[in-house]
């Protein structure tokens, strides 16, 4: 056996073990099936979408608390914040406590925009979610729900 061939036996092995690489590849699978069903005349990214989302969620949300929610970068949020607020889906007012925060809100467009996200998403949910039984549903909501909420206290260095 060569090294390489060693190499990628380790390396099916240390897959066939992880739980992160089926999480990844899950999210890539949802993350292409969004792409596939966003109308481009929404004129939306991925990832502008999710930001939307919790948006919608968590109105006059600060950038910070959009990362802490998603776990999307300071970098990728300015700049999907950005094309949101130039699109006219959301507007930003600054925070009355602390001159130097601004709050995050969805515009009357953003709204229309999130009431047909929302459907959508569900939509992909229930399709992927399909092969499972309802106790298999709320174990892995329990299951994802502890890991985000380590994750979120406690990032992973």
């Amino acid at each position: 056996m060569t090294d390489k061939s060693k190499l990628a036996q380790d390396a099916v092995a240390s897959i066939n073990k992880s739980i992160l690489f089926p999480m990844l590849q899950m999210v890539n699978f949802f993350a292409h099936r969004y792409e596939e069903t966003i109308p481009s005349e929404w004129g939306i990214s991925r990832r502008e979408y999710h930001i939307l989302i919790v948006i919608g969620a968590h109105p006059d949300v600060s950038a910070i608390e959009i990362c802490e929610l998603s776990g999307y970068s300071q970098m990728t949020v300015s700049r999907r914040v950005k094309n949101l607020l130039k699109g006219g889906q959301i507007t930003k007012v600054i925070d009355k406590a602390d001159k130097r925060k601004f709050m995050l809100a969805l515009t009357d467009d953003g709204w229309e925009l999130y009431k047909k996200i929302i459907p959508l998403g569900l939509g992909l949910e229930a399709e992927a979610t399909s092969c499972l039984t309802k106790s298999q549903i709320k174990s892995l909501n329990q299951i994802l729900a502890t890991l985000s909420a380590t994750l979120t206290s406690k990032p992973i260095t």
